[in-house]
């Protein structure tokens, strides 16, 4: 009788054992390693989190795009004040072609601290590369800092552009 009892209670064991096995599978899944500020801050190269370009449409050749470049650097070597260097790339993905800009220096000389922020830059007008009503693009980011280290390369959103 005993025997019977157990093999009734079996299939309740096994969906309790499944159950509890999914259940810590989930919960193991689920566990990201949360990345912390020292973990940046060994980096010496420089990050793009993003890039956001606005406003995400314009008329060809008369209206100007904001492009705001979210970074960080672990060593703090971002931009430079000597004029004719170039640090900040921007790439249309339409015709592969690059355009160079300096930024400033972001934090002094000597010092070996990480830096984070936001940089912003006009691009003063966008044309049609064909003749078509609209063409879309979207602008590829890259930064260089002073012993020159080149960042990863990060999109912008979609851009429209209109005749």
């Amino acid at each position: 009788m005993h025997y019977y009892i157990l093999k009734a209670m079996r299939p309740l064991w096994y969906s309790k054992v499944l159950i509890g096995s999914f259940l810590l599978c989930l919960g193991f899944a689920g566990c990201k390693k949360e990345e912390t500020l020292e973990d940046w801050t060994k980096d010496t190269k420089p990050v793009i989190t993003g890039v956001q370009a606005s406003p995400g449409s314009v008329v060809a050749y008369t209206q100007s795009v904001s492009l705001v470049v979210t970074y960080r650097d672990g060593d703090g070597d971002l931009g430079q004040n000597q004029q004719g260097v170039e640090n900040l790339f921007v790439k249309d993905t339409r015709t592969g072609s690059v355009t160079a800009y300096r930024i400033p220096q972001l934090a002094a000389d000597g010092g070996s601290y990480p830096i984070e922020g936001n940089i912003k830059i006009e691009i003063k007008a966008l044309g049609l590369t064909q003749s078509s009503t609209s063409e879309k693009v979207k602008l590829e980011v890259y930064l260089k800092d002073r012993k020159g280290n080149v960042s990863n390369t990060q999109s912008s959103n979609e851009i429209t552009i209109a005749p």
